[in-house]
This record gives C-alpha cells, sequence and structure tokens, in this order.
C-alpha cells in the first residue's frame, strides 16, 4: 500500500502542532468493492485513540473452546492474577462500533493493515456477526486475507512478489490453524485427565510447561514468518491459546470453501457470503 499521509492537529493549550498517523485504505476498498462486500461504516474516520484493550483470562486449568468462553474486561489487566492465565489483547479494530482507524491501525505493516480493515468489514458482512463464533472468525480471517492480497493485486499488479507473497499468508494460516489445534486437543486431554485423578495437580503442570514449551517451537519454525499475523498465540497460557482457537478451530471449514471455488478470491468470497447469509 502507498506510504501513510499525515494530519496535523492543533494542541488546544498552546500553539504547537503534532502529526498524527493516518492510513491509506483506497486499495483495500477497492479490493472490496470488486469482491462486493457491502459497504460499512467501519474506517471512515481516524480516531484518537492508539488501539483498544481487553483483558482475557482462564483458570490454570481450564481452556475454553474459544473466547466466548473466557472472562473478560475492557482496559487493562490486574495487576494481580489471582494464579489466572491471563492475556492483554490489544488490536487495532473492533467490529461493530463503526471502528475508527487506529493510531496501531496506521502504523502497521501494510499488508496487516489490508488484513485486518478486510477482517473486520467482513464480519459486517449479512449474516456473518450470527455465525457461531469459531466459524464467524475463521470465514472472516480467510476473506480477509484473500482481500488483502487482491488489494496487493491492484495496487502493485498480477504476478508482483507483494500478491504473491500475500497468498501465501492464506497457506501460512492453515499451518498455523493446525498448529494451534493440535496444542489446544493435547491441553484439553491433559486437564480431562488431572480431573479425572489420573494426574497430579503437579504432573498436570509439568506437562501443561510441556505443551506450550512444544507449541512455541512449533511457531518458531514456520518460515517465512507472516506479516499480516502472529503464528504463536500472544501469549502462551490457557487464555492465550482459547483466544487463538476461535480462528483456528473451524478454519478447515473455510479452506475446504477456498478449495471448492478454485483457490479463486472472488469466488471464494462469494461462498463464504452465502455459506453466511441468514
Amino acid at each position: 500500500m502507498k506510504p501513510a499521509a499525515t494530519a496535523v492537529v492543533l494542541i488546544l493549550c498552546g500553539c504547537a502542532a503534532r502529526q498524527q498517523p493516518t492510513a491509506d485504505l483506497s486499495a483495500v476498498r477497492a479490493a472490496e468493492r470488486e469482491l462486493v462486500y457491502e459497504p460499512t461504516a467501519n474506517f471512515e474516520r481516524h480516531g484518537g485513540r492508539a488501539n483498544y484493550r481487553i483483558c482475557y483470562w482462564a483458570g490454570p486449568f481450564e481452556l475454553p473452546d474459544d473466547y466466548t468462553g473466557l472472562d473478560h474486561r475492557e482496559g487493562r489487566c490486574p495487576s494481580r492474577s489471582d494464579g489466572n492465565d491471563v492475556f492483554l489483547y490489544e488490536p487495532e479494530a473492533l467490529a461493530g462500533r463503526k471502528t475508527p482507524v487506529t493510531g496501531a491501525l496506521a502504523q502497521a505493516d501494510p499488508q496487516r493493515q489490508a488484513f485486518v480493515t478486510a477482517h473486520e468489514d467482513f464480519h459486517e458482512q449479512p449474516g456473518v456477526r450470527d455465525l457461531e463464533p469459531a466459524l464467524k472468525e475463521a470465514y472472516s480471517t480467510l476473506a480477509g486475507l484473500l482481500t488483502a492480497a487482491e488489494a496487493a493485486r491492484i495496487e502493485h499488479g498480477d504476478g508482483s512478489g507483494e500478491v504473491r507473497a500475500a497468498l501465501a499468508e492464506a497457506e501460512l494460516f492453515r499451518r498455523k490453524s493446525r498448529i494451534v489445534n493440535a496444542a489446544h486437543a493435547r491441553l484439553r486431554a491433559v486437564y480431562g485427565r488431572l480431573e479425572s485423578g489420573e494426574l497430579s495437580r503437579r504432573e498436570a503442570l509439568n506437562a501443561k510447561a510441556a505443551a506450550f514449551a512444544e507449541l512455541e517451537a512449533a511457531c518458531a519454525a514456520v518460515a517465512p514468518k507472516p506479516r499480516a499475523f502472529a503464528v504463536c498465540p500472544a501469549a502462551l497460557n490457557n487464555a492465550g491459546l482459547a483466544f487463538d482457537a476461535t480462528y483456528t478451530r473451524r478454519f478447515d471449514e473455510a479452506w475446504a470453501l477456498y478449495e471448492a471455488a478454485g483457490r479463486d478470491a472472488a469466488a471464494t468470497v462469494a461462498r463464504l457470503r452465502e455459506a453466511a447469509a441468514p
């Protein structure tokens, strides 16, 4: 994408001025139009905030299927975790709020910027918001990645290195989904064995540490590193894993639609929208 422009904001308490980052979303908006997104009220203005903050937490042996099973509150996490696994989520955007362009989004890598914009806009497509969380996030993630690749094509041309790299991000997310889903299944089994009395608390803690160490190693082995998303959960604990599993658990179902559409972006986005339609 083109370099971000800057806007000048006057400081009322004096005559000085400071620059606030802005974002040029023209390529991703053009890609959304080509892929027949319905317009949203997102990203139509630049807000005054850097990003959002939501604190999620879970017990040391509690691993929900997705983020709806996590305790959470907006704002920073408490200074004491009280034994819980805690994850501070700091997204550049949140769907459903006529979300503005935050400082974090404006300063993001262009591939990340395009992906986040399209992901949040796909959340607003008819029927998507009403889907079960893991399916909603899987569909929006694949749509976002493909739309970001289409934005790269509009800006850099067919066959460019930027387009190839953007399309490779979808393959990388599929790899991420398998890593995260395997770790989630392994840890659920550990906690089940603790609950049944097969493992002691100490044994379960050791098994938990080993599982997260294996997850970290598997993430580190992924190459090249994606630009649109992080391979590993932001927090290597139950809260971070449950959060990421929301996006990965049903990603293979979205991928099947991609394959059935011949890996064509427009046909895939159309199938995702049809599958979500009320």
